[in-house]
């Protein structure tokens, strides 16, 4: 009885917690990572103000907690869409697909993402621990070329293409947010991959080893 009553107390915490990591993305999505309080984080998931605390230290932790999450979709995304490719050009292609497609079910992230950037950019509180997050990110997009059959390309042009891909694509459809709010964000740009694709060749031909 003991380990059952555990149990279900801690299966209630990983969801209060999961709770409240929705409620922050909605309001970082609406209004922003640098206007965002405890309160309006307390109002909007229904919990007392002290509840917070208990699950997370401070509002840094909440934002990192949000793009941990967000990036963790990412990578499903890109394993998916990456799953079988047989050249770097291919696998470059499809990794630029699944970020567009990701972005366009998720265009609070487009937002949400850009301004963690500009934390990491002007060195805000919690900087540390986001450009963490951020360089496992890329240094997964690095693993996932090295693993695709016959991409024998250095690890500094591996580094490159998943800036590239990842800052490239985000940075795109930021702006387009940003220009034209309320405007849906493509879920297929063919052009946008194709253009990523032959990139790939041309880095494989330069630096392949």
């Amino acid at each position: 009885r003991l380990r059952s009553s555990v149990g279900r107390r801690e299966r209630r915490k990983a969801t209060t917690r999961q709770e409240l990591i929705a409620a922050g993305r909605r309001l970082f999505g609406s209004r922003g990572l640098y206007e965002f309080r405890i309160e309006d984080l307390a109002e909007t998931a229904g919990i007392a103000k002290g509840t917070f605390y208990q699950y997370f230290a401070s509002k840094e932790h909440l934002v990192l907690a949000v793009v941990q999450d967000a990036l963790g979709g990412l990578m499903k995304s890109v394993e998916r869409r990456c799953l079988g490719a047989r050249s770097l050009s291919q696998g470059v292609g499809r990794m630029t697909a699944a970020h567009i497609s990701f972005f366009a079910e998720n265009p609070d992230l487009v937002r949400i993402l850009h301004q963690a950037r500009g934390i990491l950019k002007y060195n805000r509180l919690g900087a540390v621990a986001l450009r963490r997050e951020m360089r496992a990110y890329l240094a997964f997009l690095d693993r996932t070329l090295a693993r695709i059959p016959g991409a024998a390309l250095r690890s500094e042009g591996r580094q490159e293409l998943a800036e590239t891909v990842f800052g490239g694509v985000s940075g795109v459809l930021s702006v387009r947010a940003a220009v034209s709010p309320g405007r849906r964000l493509p879920r297929r740009w063919p052009r946008l991959s194709r253009g990523y694709a032959a990139l790939a060749r041309r880095y494989a031909a330069r630096r392949s080893t």
